[in-house]
Formats: C-alpha cells, structure tokens, sequence
C-alpha cells in the first residue's frame, strides 16, 4: 500500500490533473531530495511509476533547478532496476511488473535528457564490464536505447574533445571488445546490440569479438552464443545465417 503525507498526495493530485507547471513549481520548491525520499517509498508498488513518469514529465529542465531534479529521479530509478534487476544486492520483492513498468518510465523519458546527462550512465555498463561483473536483469533493457539515442546527437564531449554520435557509439562498442566477455556476457551483449541497427564495420567488430570468446567458453556456452550472433548478424545482412 502506498505510504500517504500531503506532498504525495499533492503531487498525486496534480498528475491525476494533468496540472505539469503547478506539479514542476512544486518538485523545484521541495526541492530533489526531498521529492527523492517520497518517491523512493512508492517504487516497490505500480503507482510508483505512475508517479515517477508524471514528475519526469513536469519537469521541464529549462532550468538549472529543473534538469537537476530530473536527473536525480532518473538517477534513482536508473538505480534501482539495477539493484532489484539482481546487478545490485536487492533485497528482492519487487515484481517484474512493477520493474516492467519503472523500465517503460526511463525508455520514455530518455529522450528529453541533454547528452551531458546521459553519458554517465553509459558509463556505468562499460564499468561492469571492464571490471567482470555480469550485465542481467531488465536494467539491461537500456543500454541499447540510450547509444542509439546518443548517436543521434551532435554534441557529445569527451574531456574537451567534441565527437558525433556515431562515434560515440562506435567508440563505446570498441571499448566494450577490448574487455573480456565471459559466456553469460557475451550472449547480453549480443541481446544488446540486436537492438541497435549495427553498421556493417560495427557489426564485424563484434563478430570478430565473438570469434576470439568462442576459444575460451565452454562447450555447452557455444549454442546460444552462436544463435545470437546469427540474429544480431541477420538485422545487419538479411538472410545471414
């Protein structure tokens, strides 16, 4: 059951409403910490994203106390589906709906964010994978969604270095063969990428990538590695098998 205090039920009233520029004064005013507490008690049930989604929606981000509270709520959730997705130490509970629904939320509003915003969580993937640590659970769902929203862009930075976003994601996906890829990695991964309309030099990338796991994994990994890549291989080439 939702918990109850008159900011949620301000703000549950202003969604319900569609009042957004009353609900943005509100968020601003309270300010983020304080609209992170309260939503952080509703994330467990489904009205949480109900009311994460409204509150992404409100806040505009035409000002700098605006974009900051929208990236901490996208934070919070961000992390979140990470922890309860079983990437985190979540102490479990939350169903797939409601994880299902939090997911729907930031592939929704991940559009709206400026790039500066978004990089960090990119970031983040490539860490665990660098590091060893596998990628599983609906976090997952993401990352295909937020390079391809990235390579659309025309002002991403690195340090002081300006690239397009083609070769951001180029870059990223580069990165990402040069670490090792364990078996349970390597079939994600390949989850991943399907999703991403691959050029044909990204797509060899990744099939030479997988050339070089195939050595190392064990027998019974082989299959659905395989039956991944042909998929992944087949949006690039139709009729590649």
């Amino acid at each position: 059951m939702a918990p109850s205090n008159k900011l949620l039920d301000k703000i549950k009233e202003l969604i319900k409403n569609n009042e957004l520029k009353v609900l943005e004064e509100v968020a601003i005013s309270k300010g983020e910490s304080k609209i992170i507490e309260v939503l952080s008690k509703l994330l467990r049930i489904p009205e949480g994203a109900t009311v994460a989604d409204g509150l992404l929606s409100a806040l505009q981000g035409n000002t700098r106390e605006s974009l900051t509270c929208r990236v901490k709520i996208f934070e919070c959730l961000f992390e979140f589906v990470h922890v309860e997705s079983g990437g985190g130490g979540g102490v479990g509970g939350v169903t797939e709906l409601v994880l299902g629904a939090l997911v729907g939320v930031l592939l929704r509003q991940l559009d709206r964010f400026p790039t500066h915003a978004l990089l960090p969580f990119v970031e983040q993937y490539l860490e665990l994978v660098k590091i060893g640590e596998p990628l599983q659970g609906r976090w997952v769902d993401l990352l295909p969604k937020l390079l391809c929203t990235l390579s659309e862009r025309n002002d991403v930075y690195e340090g002081a270095r300006q690239m397009s976003g083609e070769a951001y994601r180029y870059q990223v996906l580069k990165n990402l063969c040069d670490y090792d890829w364990p078996a349970e990695t390597t079939t994600t991964l390949l989850l991943v990428v399907k999703e991403m309309n691959l050029e044909k030099q990204e797509l060899s990338d990744i099939v030479h990538k997988v050339e070089r796991v195939l050595r190392d994994v064990e027998y019974q990994s082989v299959p659905p590695i395989i039956y991944q890549l042909v998929l992944v291989a087949q949006t690039v080439l139709p009729g590649a098998a």
